[in-house]
Formats: structure tokens, C-alpha cells, sequence
């Protein structure tokens, strides 16, 4: 009998080893105290864009703007999008708890 075995999918997930303790820090105005907001503004109209406008998009050669929705980004082709190769494993104990690293 064999002990091999075919293409295998195997979930994981991938978290931090550690927690990032630094303190936020809003921007505020320095006379009065008043917080800073930062505001999506279209380059070409000047207008404030809601949240649920902004898209994502590229810059072709000639300058023009590429919009991409969920779509067309779903159907880029990456066949590795959603795949991890596994080139092996090491003993637990050869891994630094902090950097994630040997």
C-alpha cells in the first residue's frame, strides 16, 4: 500500500505573532483642537466623494484612468490568488516566537 496522496486544500489562517501596542494618534488643529478630517476629493471635479463612490483603478500609458469593479477583478487571471504551495515543514522549536523567523 502507498502512503502518497494527491492535491490536498488545507484552510489556514494567518495572524501576527505579536500585537501592535503604539498609541494612535489623531491629527487635530494645533490652535483650537479641532480634529483634522481628511476628505475623498475627485481630482477632476474637486467634489467630495462618498465612501460607496470610490473605486479602484490603474493608469494606462496614455494617461487615461482604467475603473475596475469587483467583477472584473474576480475575473483577472491569477492562478495563484487563493493558493499557498507548501515547501515544507520545520520542527516548531526552530521557529523565533517574535519575529516569526529561524
Amino acid at each position: 500500500m502507498s502512503d502518497c496522496f494527491g492535491l490536498v486544500s488545507a484552510p489556514v489562517l494567518v495572524s501576527p505573532a505579536t500585537d501592535d501596542h503604539r498609541e494612535c494618534l489623531n491629527g487635530v488643529h494645533r490652535s483650537d483642537g479641532g480634529s483634522i478630517r481628511h476628505h475623498r476629493a475627485c481630482e477632476l471635479d474637486g467634489r467630495e466623494v462618498a465612501h460607496q463612490d470610490v473605486g479602484r483603478g490603474v493608469e494606462m500609458p496614455d494617461g487615461t484612468m482604467a475603473v475596475l469593479d469587483d467583477v472584473a477583478l474576480e475575473r483577472l487571471p491569477l492562478p495563484t490568488r487563493h493558493l499557498i504551495e507548501v515547501l515544507g515543514f520545520v520542527p516548531a522549536d526552530t521557529i523565533d516566537p517574535i519575529s516569526g523567523g529561524g
